[in-house]
């Protein structure tokens, strides 16, 4: 089954910021991507994530975009306008993931198989989100 999320991110310029994350077993990264560069990579432990009884890490994961985000317009000079606000949102998840940004198939009990985590996601941060299987 192709998965791309259902999303592209195709359309924004290399200097427009974009948010990307990893969501690992036992690790979330998220960093700030701009130029074609990776900002700072920070990293949580999955198990100290807050969580929810249906959306799983879905809060923890949209917790620590905000903090990543929040780090990198401090680390902005001032008078810096808009500077942090990405235009998008990538994010690998160890999980199969259908056209819908559907969780289909997750060996992670955080991440409930049927969750539409895109959709989760997107409306937390307000732009577009790309989701798929983390080995692709």
């Amino acid at each position: 089954m192709p998965s791309n999320g259902g999303h592209s991110l195709s359309g924004s310029r290399s200097a427009d910021p974009v948010l990307v994350a990893d969501l690992g077993a036992t690790y979330l990264r998220v960093a700030l991507a701009r130029d074609g560069r990776l900002g700072q990579v920070l990293r949580w432990r999955t198990a100290d994530l807050a969580t929810d009884s249906s959306l799983g890490l879905i809060p923890g994961i949209v917790d620590a975009m905000r903090e990543v985000l929040g780090a990198a317009s401090n680390r902005e000079p001032s008078g810096a306008q808009g500077a942090m606000e990405p235009v998008a949102v990538g994010l690998g998840v160890p999980a199969a993931v259908d056209r819908d940004g559907r969780l289909r198939w997750t060996l992670d009990s955080s991440l409930p198989s049927g969750t539409v985590i895109r959709d989760a996601i997107q409306t937390a941060v307000g732009v577009p989100v790309a989701i798929d299987n983390d080995a692709n």
